[in-house]
């Protein structure tokens, strides 16, 4: 198992002082962490929770490992995780009893503070992961300031701070804080995952000891990890990278459907290179899987009175000249858009925003919670048939339109018939 993410090696000499050789030395850690921020999928407007105003700022290292440990036998002597604003509190206790300095490193590692995910960065050619000295300080008994540090030299910090925004999002349902990650607590006849916590690889490699390979990127509920591939998709496209596969474990720990796309022949409908866009015809499956883990990325990055919510597709701000997609937008002479998987997003969007929007004859009037989509997930009862959880079949894949977002609806109260009217009535199959 991985002890060593991240590893901010300020290194100070503890003084045990005048105490005897049988007490323990003691004392407290206290500082603060921050790194310079670029999530390029940003917002704009009111009822954003990452505005693109804070790209290329400094900004806290939240809820995050910091760990005090002996520098001779890496021995930990004590542990806590930063708050919301980057600050940290570590009590520590070397029992030895030594009354000599004694000289150990502060490490930083990209584990959560609820334990619920984990942050693997890319590995070296031989699988060890790099740890790195930045200061030397002497502290005896009592508490050392050691004041606020900034880090600038780790991008996969930027996937850190999106999947923190995700959690932040997924914790307020009931659901997810009983789920989300762990090894116990999942729904009825659900196991949530293999081992916890979540594992998100940074950019996995093929390496002795590393991640597993990933060229894009993928999320398996099974396993309980996410895999992003691409370095600039990893540590920059938050929204479509870390908080979108994020949303696929959130699909699964809400009920754990045993059938999972990677299993069809053509994911995408009539797409021999077996890939999915936005745009573009799909499974009525894959339509919904892909839209349902859009949504939980952008209630993680979109309050509900959101002016200007957006997708984005690659590494930029979300504008229309990016080829992004507005969650506001209509979608115009349907056709067969209602295989499009921009479609099914902007559905669960209209349930979840506060925006009253009228046409196509029908009024959206909802406005909703994370929890109620997880609940309406979980509320898939136990089978292959018609409107249930494993509707596509398992082992046997024999419903490609199955459980698709039509099934969702019908889960779903109140009725969500205006949505479905206003956004093509994204489509599935008996």
């Amino acid at each position: 198992m991985l002890k060593s993410i991240l590893r901010l090696g300020v290194v100070i000499a503890l003084c045990g002082g005048a105490y005897s050789s049988a007490e323990a030395s003691n004392g407290i850690v206290t500082g603060k962490m921050r790194t310079k921020l670029k999530l390029e999928n940003c917002g704009s407007g009111t009822g954003v929770k990452y505005p693109c105003g804070l790209y290329g700022t400094w900004q806290p290292v939240r809820q995050i490992m910091i760990r005090v440990v002996r520098a001779s036998d890496n021995f930990e002597l004590g542990r806590s995780y930063t708050d919301n604003g980057g600050n940290y509190t570590v009590f520590w206790t070397d029992n030895t009893g030594s009354p000599t300095n004694v000289t150990v490193n502060i490490q930083m590692r990209t584990e959560h503070g609820d334990g619920r995910f984990k942050i693997v960065p890319y590995a070296t050619s031989s699988g060890a992961w790099t740890w790195t000295v930045i200061n030397r300080i002497a502290v005896h008994h009592g508490t050392l300031p050691m004041g606020q540090i900034d880090w600038d030299l780790d991008p996969h910090l930027n996937v850190w701070e999106a999947a923190v925004l995700e959690w932040d999002s997924l914790r307020t349902s009931a659901l997810m804080w009983n789920s989300y990650g762990l090894a116990t607590g999942c729904p009825s006849g659900v196991t949530c995952n293999g081992t916890a916590p979540l594992v998100i690889f940074d950019k996995g490699q093929n390496t002795a000891g590393g991640p597993p390979v990933c060229t894009g990127g993928w999320a398996n509920g099974w396993n309980n990890q996410v895999c992003l591939g691409d370095t600039n998709i990893g540590h920059y496209a938050n929204q479509g990278g870390a908080m979108h596969e994020m949303g696929h474990i959130a699909e699964y720990c809400s009920n754990a459907s045993r059938t999972r796309y990677d299993n069809l022949a053509n994911y995408g409908l009539n797409d021999p290179s077996n890939q999915h866009g936005y745009n573009t015809a799909e499974w009525a499956s894959a339509q919904y899987s892909e839209a349902i883990a859009d949504h939980f990325a952008n209630m993680a990055l979109y309050q509900q009175d959101a002016s200007d919510p957006w997708v984005c597709t690659a590494t930029h701000a979300c504008t229309a000249a990016n080829g992004d997609f507005s969650l506001e937008a209509a979608s115009g002479d349907c056709g067969l858009q209602n295989k499009w998987q921009i479609n099914a997003t902007r559905y669960f969007w209209d349930i979840y925003d506060s925006h009253m929007d009228s046409a196509e004859g029908t009024t959206d009037n909802l406005q909703a919670v994370v929890g109620n989509f997880c609940d309406a997930i979980a509320s898939f009862p136990i089978g292959t048939g018609n409107g249930q959880r494993d509707e596509p079949g398992w082992p046997t894949i024999n419903d490609l339109d199955g459980h698709a977002t039509t099934d969702f609806a019908g889960h779903y109260s109140p009725s969500t018939f205006a949505q479905m009217q206003m956004n093509c009535w994204p489509q599935g199959a008996d």
